[in-house]
């Protein structure tokens, strides 16, 4: 294994390169360090790996699990496998919380949630489509957070009104029981929906290590004032961080309008970095933007910022996407979908007051001359700004007649978790991608991630194929995920898309372990928070009118009063300078860097 500026990275044969009889990650597992066999995996992953039904009525029938939906992890100390706290999208207005523990294989209702809507009409995606455990403060403040959606009546969403929407809410479990107090409920976030009985709900949910809060929220079928509009939570991902005050959370340095207007500023463009910079203009919780259904959800904890999503294409014009990111970005639609298929047909169900709702209106907003390199909306009500950054291409696009993209998790190992049949050190930084609906088999894809750009690496290529008998299995997957415990899960919904009826002997989840041999106990991810530097550093340059990072890949750098708020960020990638901004004389600043190399915190006064 080769370490090279501080982080970690792979010397494996072939891990950058694509050859034409196997993909990268298959290829024999090089390092110095390595233990069992780790000759080259199967291009084909199934015979290496092993399936076992975790959560279902067959397993649990006291319980009866039924319409579990989403899922997160805890590792109770010394043990082999992980506890899975899940949720159940729910039925009429109530739904459950359900404690899955891996030590004593038990599954428990720990809450049962009222006041939570699950549409009409026909539509069934609402209901409680979200849980998140913070892995830094979970263990100490027990803190659970859950994603409904409220509300039973029409109304706009620009009009103020907060009855219809979706909540993410905080509430505390006993931490011996794990039954959550329902009378802690803490609301942390509300965004307003343009009606209740609607398609594209998403509202998947992840902590990364730093302790921010990333959540998706679906275009609840509005066009211009939801994805393309700036002003709207809906349509992209967001990303705050809970904390206690009256709020419920603070921003995050470095999200859509911060980094957007820094990287306007930075090619001239001070008008439009004035607009990224108005909150008003552009909502400081949003981090990606211009998404249709976001329905999963994947971060990479240790590196912040890189994160991961599947969205569901348009039903006219079809292509599902399964995107990566390490910055900020805009998805493309309404514009654009899959990879760059523009969107030329408009859909009735597209109709929400002050929304273009026929086809000369949708011919005025989407016009035929946009291009993805300057994506506009500059329909008459969009409240946010009118140019958007360009489209940011999928790491995997195709067409599918039925839908949906279901799970995305960005594979990394760690040397030192106890369980043997976690994920081999081959496919360390390989992000996985599982379809909700293809027909007889489910299929999955892979694809490696450069560790240093953050790119994809090569074509995403078909490593699991498993049919769908013996549910719960792999099939029908609505949720993936990589465990505490370094195995994968999946969820299986047990039936197609868009039925309120899913039968609980199919719905359920499944454990995909490793059964080889292959480990690497001097592999371990690093992690930014943990290398936190209050003295000098190399790579790090503090002048009277300028601020010099040398560092590869991203970073960022915040400029603070001292106390603690935050008066400058920028986001950048590798070695740059940037120029000291205008501070009051005589006062002391605090200076914050992130890099991968690690984190340096110093003060400084300006004279």
């Amino acid at each position: 294994m080769k370490r090279s500026l501080g982080y970690l990275t792979l010397a494996l044969g072939g891990l950058f390169a694509v050859n034409a009889g196997a993909q990268a990650w298959t290829s024999a597992y090089s390092s110095t360090t390595a233990q069992g066999d780790c000759a080259a995996l199967p291009a084909a992953l199934n015979t290496s790996f092993v399936t076992t039904p975790i959560v279902s009525q067959a397993l649990f029938g006291t319980v009866a699990p039924i319409r579990v939906i989403k899922m997160d992890f805890w590792m109770q100390s010394g043990a082999q496998y992980n506890d899975i706290y899940m949720i159940e999208k729910g039925t009429g207005n109530s739904a459950r919380v359900l404690y899955y523990n891996g030590v004593a294989n038990t599954l428990t209702v720990i809450g049962t949630l009222s006041g939570i809507s699950n549409g009409g009409g026909g539509v069934d995606e609402q209901g409680l489509v979200g849980i998140a455990l913070n892995p830094v403060s979970f263990g100490t403040d027990n803190f659970i957070y859950l994603n409904y959606a409220v509300g039973t009546s029409p109304n706009n969403a620009h009009s103020g009104d907060s009855a219809t929407g979706w909540q993410v809410v905080r509430y505390t479990l006993n931490p011996t029981t794990k039954m959550m107090d329902l009378g802690s409920k803490k609301v942390i976030l509300h965004i307003p929906a343009g009606q209740n009985a609607r398609w594209h709900t998403a509202g998947a949910m992840k902590f990364d290590n730093f302790g921010n809060l990333y959540v998706t929220a679906a275009d609840n079928e509005a066009l211009a004032n939801g994805p393309g509009n700036t002003a709207s939570l809906r349509g992209g991902i967001l990303r705050i961080k809970p904390d206690n005050s009256a709020r419920g959370y603070s921003i995050p340095a470095g999200n859509f309008g911060a980094y957007w207007g820094q990287k306007w500023a930075d090619s001239g463009l001070t008008a439009r970095a004035a607009e990224y910079r108005d909150t008003t203009k552009v909502r400081p919780e949003i981090y990606i933007k211009g998404s249709r259904n976001p329905y999963s959800l994947s971060v990479d904890r240790y590196r912040l910022g890189w994160l991961a999503w599947g969205e569901c294409g348009p039903d006219g014009q079809r292509n599902e996407e399964h995107n990566f990111t390490t910055k900020p970005a805009f998805s493309g639609w309404p514009f654009w979908a899959g990879n760059a298929v523009r969107q030329t047909g408009f859909a009735g169900s597209y109709n929400e007051p002050n929304e273009p709702s026929a086809t000369t209106d949708w011919s005025a907003f989407n016009y035929s001359g946009m291009t993805t390199a300057i994506p506009v909306n500059n329909w008459s009500g969009n409240t946010g700004v009118d140019t958007l950054p360009p489209m940011h291409q999928p790491a995997h696009a195709y067409a599918s007649p039925t839908c949906a993209v279901g799970g995305d998790p960005i594979i990394r190992y760690d040397g030192s978790i106890s369980n043997p049949n976690k994920m081999p050190p081959h496919l360390d930084n390989v992000m996985m991608m599982a379809d909700f609906m293809v027909t007889n088999t489910n299929t999955i894809w892979a694809v490696k991630i450069d560790t240093t750009t953050g790119a994809t690496v090569g074509t995403p290529t078909q490593v699991f194929t498993m049919a769908k008998t013996g549910r719960p299995n792999t099939s029908n997957m609505i949720d993936f995920q990589q465990g505490r415990d370094g195995s994968l899960y999946a969820i299986d919904w047990g039936t197609g898309c868009c039925s309120s009826g899913s039968s609980a002997t199919n719905n359920g989840i499944v454990r995909i372990t490793y059964n080889g041999t292959c480990q690497d106990p001097n592999l371990k991810p690093t992690s930014l928070a943990s290398r936190v530097h209050r003295g000098s550093v190399d790579w790090l340059r503090v002048h009277a009118n300028a601020i010099s990072v040398m560092a590869d890949g991203a970073h960022t750098v915040r400029i603070l009063d001292i106390n603690g708020r935050l008066l400058h960020s920028f986001n950048g990638n590798g070695s740059r300078e940037y120029a000291m901004p205008e501070l009051g004389a005589g006062r002391i600043f605090v200076l914050q860097v992130e890099t991968t190399l690690g984190k340096a915190v110093r003060t400084f006064n300006r004279l």
